[in-house]
């Protein structure tokens, strides 16, 4: 992809490798990045692995990430740190006042060893898409303790393991909301169905997921997805990393790339230059 816009072939490629698009932007190309409506997650699978329902190896793992330095490094400084919940800021039910899981090695380390989760095993799959990010999750785990490494499968063999059943317990993958502006969009941690795996731990979630999407009163709506976030941040239920940008890179001759609200591009309004 990043030689079609060298040679011409192409003139806006979305989602190169964070790295690639930085050299071309070093080049004269341009790197245009936004909110994208989506976030950068790790699922916990208990189903996989019996520790990860102890909610202080959840913690643990949520607390030994860098989050600032996973979206300057993994991301390319393309995202923003998110400790706290699925959604962001301009969504339905985004809540400003929950806590981030902020980097805290000490206490990472502090709850792994009252768990005795000491040397616990936690390979995370994921596809060639995500291989780098996973890595840097994998890293940051192994130092507090863990032993962590990255399977990567293809995306035929990925998807009945983030849909169905995962012989692996951590699975590095990126859910997007924009396309629906909706919570509803993320049905993977609602209710499960039979043969399904759980993506986070079965409580109060399921129910109001289920619930708020017959809401016609939006005041209530809004209500239970904050609740849906709340129940998610205490029980530490998912590994929250960023909110990642989608990322176009634009050949010179494009002299302006109009964006939607959704960061999707206006094909019809381009312009350019020769």
């Amino acid at each position: 992809l990043a030689s079609a816009l060298r040679t011409g072939e192409a003139d806006v490629i979305f989602g190169l490798p964070a790295d690639i698009a930085k050299q071309l932007g070093s080049s004269g190309f341009t790197n245009i990045h936004e909110p994208a409506g989506s976030a950068a997650i790790t699922s916990l699978i208990a189903d996989a692995e019996p520790a990860l329902a102890d909610v202080r190896v959840r913690q643990a793992i949520n607390l030994a990430i860098n989050r600032e330095e996973f979206v300057d490094a993994a991301l390319g400084g393309f995202g923003t740190p998110n400790g706290s919940q699925l959604l962001q800021e301009g969504y339905l039910g985004y809540d400003d006042s929950l806590p981030s899981y902020d980097f805290d090695l000490d206490r990472a380390k502090s709850l792994i060893a009252e768990a005795g989760a000491e040397g616990l095993e936690l390979p995370i799959a994921t596809t060639a898409m995500f291989k780098s990010q996973a890595e840097a999750v994998a890293g940051y785990l192994n130092a507090v303790g863990f032993k962590s490494e990255v399977v990567v499968q293809d995306i035929s063999a990925f998807i009945p393991t983030l849909l169905q059943k995962s012989e692996y317990p951590l699975l590095y993958w990126q859910t997007d909301y924009y396309d629906l502006r909706d919570i509803t969009s993320v049905s993977r941690f609602g209710a499960t169905a039979p043969g399904q795996q759980a993506h986070i731990p079965v409580n109060d979630y399921q129910k109001l997921f289920a619930q708020q999407a017959g809401q016609l009163d939006e005041k209530a709506r809004e209500a239970d997805i904050k609740q849906m976030a709340k129940i998610l941040n205490e029980e530490a239920g998912v590994l929250f990393l960023a909110w990642p940008d989608n990322l176009y890179t634009v050949a010179p001759r494009i002299s302006e790339l109009p964006l939607s609200g959704d960061s999707l591009i206006q094909a019809e309004a381009i312009v350019v230059t020769e």
